[in-house]
């Protein structure tokens, strides 16, 4: 209790709670102890009704909430009514009481601080001991101690959630934490160490904005607004991507439309549509993937880069972990789809994430959320997250005549979750090669001449040769402008669809579709590529920081959309569109030929006892135009899937 010399701080507190928080006093009573346990007080309230009082709460939180928390006990209340475990939380601190976790130092200690970050891990919740008492075995002296409770020892910074904030955070959130310094038990007074020996025991809670630590000032978001305005500001953006990789116009213009995203939408009925955008670049080697992966990612307000090969399951998505404290037992552990929420995950060599890791990956990039059950640890966790992947083919090079689903060692499960794909190849082409050695050489130049004038002291080149060499590569919005500007862009930009936006994507899905209207055509595209062209046509619009989407957004993104299709959703046999390359990673006419040679053996099975040879089934399909080295791949097909099986040597049996 709050000694008897403060009792003037204590009257104070009831005074400021009659004044400000007379109702919420009361609601409190009602809902205390089962539905409510805290009283949530805004600084600037306290700090318009006392000064002193609210300053004081900044630099003695201990004491401070001492007093307030018995001034919360003294409060009239109706004789059956008590507060007696009740809290105080302040939240909404001032501006000077936010610390970056870099900046924390030992003279922080027991200041009630703010600091704002991603939650990475928290730990399974376990019982404090709040007093602990000792028994001498010999005099049999009982005595009592505070007990220490049950910390992380984390390489960030650890936070100790106690009572009804139990359970609030989850790994992959973006908050504000309000809190009071503390230094473990038992670590050194006499050095200011790193992070390892303190941690922060939450008094509140405050919801953080996006990208927290990317400060964005009104003379920035002037800027912003005036290049919103610029006519060519799509061009500009587009051309800010990665301006060192030459070409690949519709690549980049595809990755500004991911960086920006779409809206997110929660339906009457709580389902949601997703607004990232999930973009994946296959191609030949050494055709600028990988640039244009680290271009995006540095662009991203948030981003998390893995490589495929390197990453497993849990590393992608999360993990439970033993715990380091003696009474935690488990720890969840977030991967990269969680600590990129709200931001970019680039997955380089994607093809080379295991089968589990792609598994894993489908859900979280479909339904924004990652749903874990391990170790007795059942979490659902946020992975509202854009996906950003690279991929070589298996063969080293594209075949134009070949289903992109044989070329790429992944689940068509998993491609089908991508809004765009593009396939990139290096074809030789005399136009284009001297183009593109005239782009390499000149950025080179360009890094030449920083070199030696910086590294150099006589020099022979001047800064305004320098200069003048280095704007002809240098991109049109700098890089850490766009950022903000992307950031800007997503907190407070929410297009709708124009009238006209509407016709010009539902026609195109339209006219799509009349495409597999004949009862053998396949079909051209599903309904997810209807919601991508939405997604795609309000990113276009929040370049621009418009509240509309207009029927000039809607032209750029069926354009790309048509680029990508044809890139990977035509069947290289027919030349027409169809969903199932992407969806299945068979085509149409894949999925006859199947069952043409299924149901030939079937048929030559019956004339022989041991079963269909292999040559006569070979010299049939040719016969009804299958050519052998096909049929060959058919019958392999169907051996791995178990739906043909050998009963001797040569022969073939349906299952």
């Amino acid at each position: 209790m709050a000694q008897t010399g403060n009792q003037k701080l204590t009257e104070r507190f009831i005074q400021f709670y009659r004044n400000y928080y007379r109702e919420e006093v009361g609601r409190l009573a009602e809902e205390y102890p089962d539905e409510n346990r805290s009283l949530y007080l805004d600084y600037n309230d306290l700090f318009t009704f006392d000064r002193d009082l609210a300053e004081n709460f900044l630099a003695k939180p201990d004491q401070m909430r001492e007093y307030a928390e018995e001034a919360l006990r003294l409060y009239d209340l109706p004789a059956d009514v008590s507060l007696g475990q009740a809290h105080i939380r302040l939240n909404n601190l001032p501006t000077e009481s936010s610390l970056r976790l870099a900046n924390i130092r030992s003279k922080d200690l027991k200041d009630l601080i703010q600091i704002s970050g991603t939650v990475e891990s928290t730990s399974r919740i376990n019982s404090r001991v709040v007093e602990a008492a000792y028994e001498c075995q010999r005099c049999g002296m009982l005595e009592r101690t505070p007990g220490e409770g049950n910390r992380l020892n984390r390489e960030s910074i650890a936070v100790h959630l106690s009572d009804d904030l139990v359970g609030e955070l989850k790994p992959g959130e973006t908050v504000s934490i309000n809190g009071v310094l503390r230094r473990i038990s038992g670590s050194s007074d006499y050095y200011d160490a790193t992070l390892h020996d303190k941690y922060v025991e939450v008094v509140s809670i405050d919801g953080a904005e996006n990208y927290p630590y990317l400060t964005i000032t009104d003379d920035d978001i002037a800027r912003i607004v005036e290049l919103s305005n610029e006519s060519d500001i799509f061009e500009k953006v587009t051309s800010s991507i990665a301006p060192t990789v030459y070409g690949h116009k519709n690549e980049k213009q595809a990755l500004a439309m991911q960086l920006f995203g779409g809206v997110a939408k929660t339906l009457p009925d709580d389902s949601r549509i997703r607004g990232n955008i999930h973009i994946a670049l296959f191609g030949d080697p050494g055709t600028a993937k990988t640039s244009l992966l680290k271009a995006a990612s540095n662009l991203s307000p948030r981003s998390v880069n893995v490589d495929g090969p390197q990453s497993t399951k849990v590393g992608i998505t999360a993990a439970a972990t033993p715990s380091s404290g003696e009474s935690d037992p488990w720890e969840l552990q977030a991967g990269a789809i969680v600590l990129a929420d709200r931001g970019l995950v680039g997955i380089d060599h994607f093809d080379g994430l295991s089968e589990s890791a792609q598994n894993a990956l489908a859900g979280p990039m479909d339904q924004q959320v990652l749903n874990m059950s391990k170790a007795s640890v059942t979490e659902t966790l946020p992975a509202h997250s854009s996906v950003l992947a690279t991929a070589n083919p298996k063969y080293g090079r594209f075949d134009q005549y070949e289903p992109i689903g044989e070329q790429i060692d992944l689940e068509p499960a998993l491609i089908s979750r991508f809004d765009l794909i593009f396939t990139v190849t290096d074809q030789p082409d005399p136009e284009h090669d001297s183009q593109l050695a005239e782009h390499i050489i000149k950025t080179n130049y360009a890094g030449e001449l920083n070199a030696q004038h910086d590294q150099t002291p006589n020099s022979e080149f001047s800064e305004e040769e320098v200069e003048n060499v280095t704007e002809e590569v240098a991109p049109d919005i700098d890089a850490e402008l766009l950022r903000k500007f992307i950031a800007y862009a997503k907190r407070n930009v929410y297009p709708t669809m124009s009238e006209e936006a509407k016709d010009a994507i539902e026609e195109f899905y339209v006219d799509l579709r009349a495409k597999g209207a004949d009862e053998d055509a396949p079909v051209p595209v599903t309904a997810r590529k209807l919601e991508a062209l939405v997604r795609l046509a309000e990113a276009s619009a929040r370049v621009r920081l418009s509240d509309v989407v207009e029927e000039k957004d809607a032209d750029r993104v069926i354009e790309i959309v048509r680029d990508s299709l044809e890139n990977i959703g035509v069947d290289s046999e027919t030349g027409e569109f169809d969903a199932e390359v992407v969806e299945t990673g068979t085509s149409k006419s894949q999925r006859d030929r199947i069952m043409e040679v299924k149901d030939l053996i079937s048929g030559i099975e019956e004339e022989y006892d041991e079963g269909a040879p292999v040559e006569e089934v070979l010299d049939r399909a040719g016969e009804i135009g299958i050519d052998k080295d096909k049929a060959e791949k058919v019958i392999e097909s169907l051996r791995k899937k178990g739906e043909l099986y050998e009963p001797a040597s040569g022969y073939l049996l349906t299952s």
